[in-house]
């Protein structure tokens, strides 16, 4: 092949590459359509609606140091949460939030209530209605590209909360289901990485939800099984009161 052959070989090269760019680039659909098809994927929002509270009972396993225990969430609209973990050999740690304070008690750190971004992310979670108003907390659904999850192709957005947070979601593209999670999780001690992966979906009350959660943290790995899921249920009305501890800490002035 003479030079301008090369050369004009080149070039035509360099223009059937750039223009196949956009084209690949239209093929991932926008981040706030996966999103949409999620949340109609795990039975939409007027079957999630119409939970007004959910009871989760299950078994959590710390592979890494084989520990085993007992997982009980109580959580109720718009954003009331109160989890219990009972680890053999550790005891008993509490999470909670009465839609305004959010806090934790374990035998490490002992009372505590969480604030700033930490708070900002515990609020967000215990909103029973989240996925249902997505766009209440996202402020950015961007689709980057593909990745592979448990064998399974998924769509991969990256997530801007309204509270500047970041995450990084991993949607089915078949069934439009959320199969990993991952990100940095606000904590008091920093910013921790954390990745969680959901299987075992099934409809409870219309409502799809995962039983099974493995997530890992840092190197450690922490399975969470559900075997039990209610909604609507009666829950005692000061289950989310805070804790005697917890209030002494929150009457406290800030500093």
């Amino acid at each position: 092949m003479c030079k301008i052959a090369r050369r004009l070989a080149a070039v035509t090269f360099l223009a059937v590459f750039v223009m196949v760019q956009p084209v690949r680039a239209q093929t991932l659909p926008k981040g706030e359509d996966i999103l949409d098809k999620n949340l109609e994927a795990t039975g939409g929002k007027a079957a999630r609606e119409k939970c007004k509270n959910r009871v989760e009972k299950g078994t959590i396993e710390i592979t890494s140091i084989g520990i085993k225990g007992e997982v009980t969430i109580f959580a109720a609209a718009p954003n009331k949460m109160y989890f219990v973990t009972k680890l053999e050999g550790i005891g008993q740690i509490e999470e909670g939030c009465d839609g305004k304070v959010a806090w934790s008690i374990n035998p490490t750190t002992g009372p505590r209530i969480k604030e700033g971004a930490e708070r900002d992310s515990a609020l967000r979670r215990a909103d029973l209605e989240a996925d249902a108003n997505w766009r209440k907390y996202t402020k950015k659904a961007e689709c980057t590209g593909e990745e592979t999850v448990d064998g399974k192709p998924c769509y991969k957005v990256e997530l801007t909360m309204t509270d500047g947070q970041t995450r990084t979601h991993c949607y089915d593209k078949s069934s439009y289901l959320l199969l990993k999670s991952s990100g940095a999780e606000k904590t008091a001690n920093g910013d921790v990485n954390a990745e969680s992966v959901f299987s075992d979906f099934r409809k409870v009350d219309g409502v799809l939800l995962p039983f099974k959660t493995k997530q890992t943290v840092i190197s450690t790995e922490i399975i969470v099984t559900i075997d039990k899921v209610e909604h609507n249920v009666e829950i005692p009305e000061n289950r989310f009161d805070l804790p005697g501890d917890i209030k002494k800490l929150a009457a406290k002035p800030s500093k």
